[in-house]
């Protein structure tokens, strides 16, 4: 063969998705909902994305203000967690970085704020081992990279009390990285990646610290305590701390990650909101700019700017321990949401619709909560009991994402010798052609386990996963031997059959 084979085309490894719900923008209330299509119309993203990255900046900024009451009377946090599923070229960076330029000039203000206090005067020095340390020279390098006269890091640094590390964003996060952001720095942070997969292929989500970090992540959207002990250190008691998150990723990486048994075991994946959008490619031609649009962003990123500038609500006597304001409901929303909370719980039994995402739906409840809380915190600050109509919109988004998790849940629960193939398919025709650029089209078993995936360089493990390729007709046998990159191979070689438009 000279070429890849494309007469019949191979057959789908998993029935396709069906395609989303529209989102429920007017939801979001009319001055975040016009924000949410100004941004859109200016980037041509999915409308999904627009959604999640304003639903995640103004999370992260409620976050340190406002806890919501629930109608048994226990207290949450306003934190959201938010996955966003989309392929290569649907702008997720370009609309992450319109929502998050507030978050961005907070930040550089906050440093600019640490430095200037780091250099006062002092009794205290710091060592160089100490998380706020290590802080000050990272901005001293910075600094010197964008053209300041400072060229090294110092030995030592004064240190005054109560001075905390000015990070509030990270865009990936090791375990031990988050735990001493947290420990020196600020109570309230965001993790926001419009790359997600760096985070999730990243050490913090390395098999061996994959439940760790889930763990941490799930306690600080809880706003429950926990305490880490490692090493000679003594124990550090966290208390009062909260996460906001927003990972964009591709559908492969997602659908690994989905997959994952000890990240489901642990019920991160109950606390997420996941959007996973058609996409706009082949659609999105030119449109002029907007002035009515410009004026719509400018607004929204000056006033989430004095959200973020909101001095944080601490426990009595702690300068750590976040205590914040409580938001209740007033009766008629209670009443919705118990509802609502029957109405999920009625559902969830083996027989229910929502069985098969019954530990997302047991929490459909506080979801709403947190999503009306968000967003009546953004009309008004000061927000200290939702309505009924806050509720209402609560409500109507979280039906999206049950909604949202039942349309993927069928790519969740793709058995492993799928997943497997399908992560080989992938690599055959993205990875392959480079390195066999004489014949992209042909490769042999041995190249398959000594190249491919590493989840598949055993022989034991890769026949059969070849097997599913060959038998849904990704591979086609060659029978006679062919020379592959300079070896001849006698059996065991194959031809890459294209993937036809749909399958997958």
């Amino acid at each position: 063969p000279t070429s890849f084979s494309t007469v019949d085309g191979p057959m789908p490894l998993h029935r396709a998705v069906p395609r989303t719900n529209a989102y429920p923008v007017a939801s979001l209330g009319e001055e975040l909902s016009a924000v949410v299509h100004a941004i859109q119309q200016r980037v041509q993203s999915p409308i999904e994305l627009c959604a999640q990255s304003t639903l995640a900046v103004v999370a992260m900024a409620s976050q340190a203000i406002i806890d919501v009451r629930l109608p048994h009377g226990e207290i949450r946090g306003t934190s959201l967690s938010l996955i966003s599923i989309a392929s290569s070229g649907e702008r997720k960076s370009a609309t992450d970085r319109i929502c998050m330029r507030p978050g961005e000039t907070r930040q550089r203000d906050l440093r600019r704020q640490f430095l200037e206090e780091a250099s006062a005067p002092c009794q205290t020095v710091a060592e160089p081992d100490e998380p706020w340390f290590r802080e000050v020279g990272n901005i001293v390098v910075a600094d010197f990279a964008n053209g300041s006269k400072r060229k090294k890091k110092p030995r030592k640094a004064p240190k005054p009390q109560n001075l905390r590390i000015p990070t509030i964003v990270v865009a990936n996060a090791t375990q031990a990285g988050l735990l001493r952001t947290l420990e020196g720095g600020q109570s309230a942070l965001g993790l926001m990646s419009d790359e997600g997969g760096i985070f999730i292929g990243g050490s913090g989500m390395s098999p061996s610290n994959a439940l760790k970090t889930a763990t941490i992540m799930s306690k600080m959207w809880d706003g429950a305590p926990f305490d880490i002990a490692s090493g000679n250190k003594d124990p550090v008691w966290f208390v009062g701390r909260r996460l906001t998150s927003h990972l964009m990723m591709q559908p492969e990486v997602a659908e690994t990650w989905l997959n994952d048994r000890i990240i489901q075991g642990q019920g991160l994946f109950s606390r997420m909101l996941i959007a996973a959008p058609q996409s706009l490619a082949g659609t999105r031609l030119f449109q002029p700019i907007s002035n009515v649009n410009e004026a719509t962003i400018a607004r929204f990123q000056a006033k989430m700017l004095t959200l973020l500038e909101m001095p944080a609500r601490f426990a009595p006597g702690s300068e750590s321990e976040l205590e914040p304001r409580v938001v209740s409901m007033t009766d008629e929303a209670e009443a919705l949401w118990v509802e609502f909370y029957n109405r999920c719980e009625l559902q969830m039994g083996p027989e229910g619709r929502l069985f098969p995402i019954a530990a997302f739906a047991n929490k459909a409840g506080e979801h709403a909560a947190r999503l009306a809380a968000v967003i009546a915190f953004f009309a008004n600050p000061e927000v200290c009991k939702l309505g009924k109509s806050a509720m209402a919109r609560g409500i109507e988004l979280v039906e999206w994402y049950i909604e949202e998790a039942l349309r993927i849940s069928g790519v969740a629960s793709v058995p492993r010798n799928i997943q497997l193939a399908i992560e080989l398919a992938h690599w055959l025709h993205n990875r392959w052609p480079a390195l066999n650029k004489s014949a992209p089209h042909i490769v042999s078993l041995v190249d398959i386990y000594q190249n491919g995936p590493n989840a598949i360089r055993v022989k034991g493990v890769a026949e059969p996963i070849v097997e599913v390729l060959l038998d849904h007709g990704w591979l086609k046998r060659i029978l006679g031997g062919i020379e592959v990159r300079g070896k001849r191979r006698r059996d065991n070689v194959f031809e890459i059959v294209a993937a036809q438009s749909g399958s997958g």
